[in-house]
């Protein structure tokens, strides 16, 4: 799976917009779920202000090492939180239980083998709804590729349709809020979990 710089991500999608359209704002908790270069935890840290924090997890401990001084640079460092983890295993993220208020899951499907327990660990971590106000319940915001687009996105075989990540997610127990302005290349949808952990 190749990692985009940030500036490449930004070629292609506008990470601030999504992250705007996703409702992340001051004093939430956001996990960005294979962050690669780390453009939506920038995004992510910078919208949740000083009393957020965001988890930037990766396999990729030198990315990661990366993302931490770029943190730096850009003055988010109290926010950012970096973790080597697999996500795409059950606990493979390394956070607690029923912990975060939003995960952002961009370009990362394409590469993992079983979207079903990606969906479980999203599902382990994101905060349940109090006496079922939905609208205070955790919510993923899943972003990927359209095709491959003569090679800038993954190969055509690896390409993952949203309408089965849809289904599949409200399968696990999300329902779909909306459609996130993901540009031209790649498409994105807002989950929210409905059912408790």
């Amino acid at each position: 799976m190749t990692q985009l710089r940030v500036n490449e991500v930004e070629t292609f999608l506008n990470p601030s917009r999504i992250i705007a359209a996703v409702g992340v704002r001051d004093g939430m908790c956001v996990a960005d779920f294979g962050c690669g270069s780390g453009a939506f935890s920038l995004a992510s840290a910078r919208a949740v202000g000083n009393h957020g924090e965001v988890w930037a997890i990766d396999v990729d401990r030198p990315m990661l090492s990366r993302l931490a001084s770029m943190a730096n640079a850009e003055n988010v460092e109290t926010q950012m939180r970096v973790l080597p983890g697999d996500v795409a295993e059950y606990n493979g993220s390394g956070l607690p239980d029923v912990f975060v208020d939003v995960v952002i899951a961009a370009n990362i499907l394409f590469g993992v083998h079983d979207i079903g327990m990606l969906a479980k660990e999203i599902t382990r971590i994101l905060k349940d709804a109090p006496d079922g106000a939905l609208g205070t319940a955790g919510r993923v915001a899943i972003i990927d590729w359209e095709d491959s687009f003569d090679g800038a996105g993954p190969p055509e075989e690896c390409i993952v349709k949203k309408d089965e990540v849809r289904a599949l997610f409200e399968r696990a127990g999300f329902d779909f809020l909306q459609d996130l302005p993901a540009g031209s290349h790649h498409w994105g949808i807002l989950m929210r979990k409905i059912i408790a952990k």
